[in-house]
């Protein structure tokens, strides 16, 4: 009775370590989500327009940074990132800018994003 036990947790325990049912597929991975979006300045003096200065843009999960982006005047940031939740940050900019808490859901998706300054 006790080499039947063993012998079926040891089948058990090789099962799990056989791979995926299928081989010609493989393990699945979720797929990537694109977060885009415009650094935006705002604030100063009465009557100034909303800028979109220069900056870089850095990408973090769970405190480590995965990406970063440098973005030129005007330009967009554009990442593909795998789903779970982000933290975006700009450097570079004159003034103070809020990072932002980003879901990432399963699937296709796409999110565009304002990251804002305030002017000095």
């Amino acid at each position: 009775m006790a080499t039947h036990r063993l012998a079926l947790a040891a089948a058990l325990a090789l099962s799990g370590c056989a791979g995926p049912a299928d081989p010609a597929h493989g393990p699945t991975t979720p797929p990537a989500a694109t977060v885009h979006g415009t650094i935006v300045q705002v604030g100063g003096p009465p009557g100034a327009e909303p800028g979109h200065p220069a900056g870089a843009v850095t990408v973090t999960r769970a405190g480590r940074q995965v990406a970063e982006q440098k973005v030129a005047e005007g330009g967009e940031f554009r990442f593909t990132l795998s789903p779970g939740a982000y933290r975006l940050a700009v450097k570079g900019v004159d003034g103070g800018c809020a990072p932002t808490d980003v879901t990432v859901p399963a699937g296709d998706a796409d999110q565009q994003i304002e990251l804002t300054c305030q002017r000095k």
